[in-house]
């Protein structure tokens, strides 16, 4: 699932002009214990093989939301509202995470000639 989000992210256009120069480096654990940290850059958003030293975002919570969020049907805001999810960061950072997701998902369920 995360690896599909990652190539949603990786390959959208709308998505470029969002990319920070710095990066952010994101953790997301679910309810098993499992987590996947990944950094965000202007090359895209990448996973990452070890921890980093520092966290500008984690998320926390029951596998399901993750799953809601990463397919993008429920967004992250209402899921924080919802404590669904824990979510902690700079609110910045967690818009900008919360913009790629819905743009990705946006874009690939977009009216174009091939799926009309």
């Amino acid at each position: 699932m995360l690896e599909l989000l990652t190539n949603k992210v990786n390959s959208c256009d709308l998505i470029k002009p969002l990319l920070p120069k710095e990066p952010i480096f994101i953790s997301l654990q679910g309810s098993e214990g499992k987590c996947c940290h990944y950094v965000l850059n202007f090359k895209g958003l990448q996973p990452l093989k070890e921890i980093p030293e520092i966290l500008h975002v984690k998320i926390l919570g029951n596998s399901e939301q993750l799953q809601e969020l990463i397919k993008g049907e429920l967004r992250l805001q209402q899921l924080m509202k919802l404590n669904a999810l824990k979510v902690e960061g700079k609110f910045r950072d967690i818009l900008r995470i919360e913009a790629m997701i819905s743009l990705s998902v946006s874009s690939e369920n977009s009216l174009t000639s091939d799926n009309i």
